[in-house]
């Protein structure tokens, strides 16, 4: 059975300015990678709109109406607090500790990166940011094996969280 590439979907609607539509603002599309079970390093990114990110932080610092680079750097305390703090990754079931984040603007959306040392065993990670964005909020979780997913894994409001399978693993 051949796998649907959700990642290329997403990424292809995230850069066409005319697809940028109320509904495909409703997802936060996000990757996790782990080298290995017994690696501590986790990365992971998380892909969304500047829209969205309004909802969950003041993002646009200079308050021009919309969001740059300089806004997402003056914003980086709220960014750890409001969105990373809100989607708590755990090993095993004991904290991953963050030791980086970073915020990218691209073209048609933002780009948030992090790493993390966890603990081993399985990965679970809890969205509690859907809990203060608007009904309809997904959350997409994609492999980090050439951007597929295994089957369709979605957390919500009424389900936010999930575990993260072993296909995150890397080589390298």
């Amino acid at each position: 059975m051949t796998k649907f590439p959700w990642g290329a979907l997403l990424a292809g609607l995230l850069l066409l300015p005319s697809a940028a539509s109320a509904h495909d603002a409703d997802i936060l599309y996000t990757q996790v990678r782990r080298a290995g079970p017994a690696e501590a390093e986790v990365r992971q990114v998380v892909t969304l709109t500047s829209g969205t990110l309004g909802l969950l932080v003041p993002a646009d610092a200079d308050g021009d109406g919309t969001v740059s680079q300089a806004d997402l750097d003056a914003r980086r305390p709220s960014l750890e607090v409001g969105v990373w703090d809100a989607m708590p990754l755990t090993a095993g079931g004991q904290p991953c500790a963050r030791t980086s984040h970073a915020a990218l603007l691209r073209q048609t959306f933002v780009e948030l990166s992090a790493s993390f040392t966890c603990p081993e065993g399985p990965l679970q990670q809890r969205y509690a940011v859907l809990s203060v964005l608007p009904a309809g909020y997904r959350v997409i979780l994609g492999s980090a094996v050439e951007g597929e997913m295994p089957g369709a894994l979605f957390a919500d409001a009424a389900q936010p969280s999930l575990a993260i399978p072993c296909l995150g693993y890397t080589s390298g």
